[in-house]
């Protein structure tokens, strides 16, 4: 699957292009890009890579698919555009300031007939995949209690959004907690960035 990158700010840089390029069966094909200082960084990370400065360019270009990782405020006219070209479209969280402006993205893409999706889904992250393998070959015993976290609580990564409210950059922590047979059991993964609350209360009476 031929796959265009709209947007190479943190996420973009960090995030999707080095994991749309590790996807087997995807190839990165183009990134759009227009402040001179984002287009000479795109540059420096992939020197063969097509930079466009516009959606419209790229999709003439030859895309199955594009991720969209700009700031949110522009973001539904990015989405619109593709899905109104018969393009697939994973776009970056928030997906959409209110449950409105959602829908009208969702009834879009249904109308053209193509898939919309909301990065990221960590149903097959390194983590999740263990804790799922814990969890089939029975380790633990009886799993009554299972948190996941994604905080950092820096207010320094707090944007108002515009309709209200904010968008909190978050970083993953994950904490498990289990009780079986054998009395408490505690696990939990190496902190990213921020903390990590974990505990186990009594184990629960059979």
């Amino acid at each position: 699957m031929r796959i265009g990158l709209v947007g190479y700010g943190t996420g973009g840089k960090n995030f999707h292009a080095p994991y749309i390029e590790a996807a087997a069966d995807c190839e990165l094909v183009g990134i759009v890009a227009r402040a001179p200082a984002t287009v000479a960084r795109a540059q420096a990370d992939w020197p063969e890579m097509p930079i466009c400065d516009s959606l419209g360019k790229m999709i003439d270009s030859g895309v199955d698919a594009v991720t969209i990782s700009t700031p949110p405020a522009t973001r539904r006219e990015l989405v619109l555009e593709a899905v109104g070209r018969g393009i697939h479209v994973v776009a970056d969280k928030p997906f959409a300031p209110t449950a409105a402006a959602a829908r009208e993205l969702v009834s879009a893409a249904e109308g053209a007939g193509v898939l919309l999706s909301v990065f990221h889904n960590r149903r097959w992250d390194a983590d999740i995949r263990t804790l799922r393998k814990v969890l089939r070959e029975e380790h633990l015993g009886n799993i009554w209690r299972f948190d996941s976290r994604f905080d950092a609580d820096d207010p320094a990564t707090l944007e108002r959004g515009p309709e209200g409210g904010c968008f909190v950059i978050s970083v993953a922590t994950l904490s498990t907690r289990r009780c079986g047979s054998s009395g408490q059991r505690r696990a939990s993964t190496p902190t990213l960035t921020g903390s990590s609350r974990t505990h186990c209360g009594p184990t629960p009476l059979s």
